[in-house]
């Protein structure tokens, strides 16, 4: 091994340096609504591209343009959430929001240009089968067909249940 070059040899199956990571100030986009800024969560626009940041101390949705750009943050005027936890984004500048602390699923309406607006919500507890102790919704994944999964928790996330929805 070369000088200087000492642990850095390259695996074989590694991806090329280009194709790895870009170099993008996400770090310093995120932290733009507030110091007590937390990302916990991502979704891509494949068609966009933009990027969607959940950001959960902000209690807020920001999109950011593949340069790393900030376009819009979800206003709580027309989209309140409390601790956004997971991203899906559904085509037709559909988001759906694992809005944590409200205790729901929200689908936010995010267009290219324009403000971040709630289309509609699901609560936990309109799940007949849910229990008041496992409320926190912390993921969610929706079928072609319209079923819906919900993930939806215990303070502290040690027990969950999966409620299924027919349609959402």
């Amino acid at each position: 091994v070369p000088p200087g070059k000492a642990g850095k040899e390259r695996r074989k199956d590694a991806l090329p340096a280009a194709a790895a990571v870009r170099d993008l100030p996400w770090g310093f986009a995120v932290r733009h609504r507030s110091p007590r800024s937390r990302a916990v969560h991502i979704a891509v626009d494949p068609a966009g591209p933009r990027l969607f940041v959940a950001d959960a101390q902000g209690h807020a949705v920001q999109v950011f343009d593949a340069q790393g750009r900030l376009l819009v943050c979800s206003d709580p005027a027309s989209a309140s959430l409390l601790y956004p936890n997971r991203l899906r984004y559904l085509g037709n500048q559909q988001l759906l929001v694992a809005d944590n602390d409200h205790r729901r699923l929200v689908w936010l309406q995010v267009p290219s240009q324009g403000p971040v607006v709630m289309q509609r919500s699901l609560y936990s507890r309109s799940h007949p089968q849910a229990r008041a102790d496992r409320g926190k919704v912390t993921d969610a994944a929706e079928a072609a067909d319209g079923t819906l999964w919900m993930l939806a928790v215990a303070q502290g996330q040690r027990r969950g249940d999966i409620l299924v929805f027919d349609r959402a």
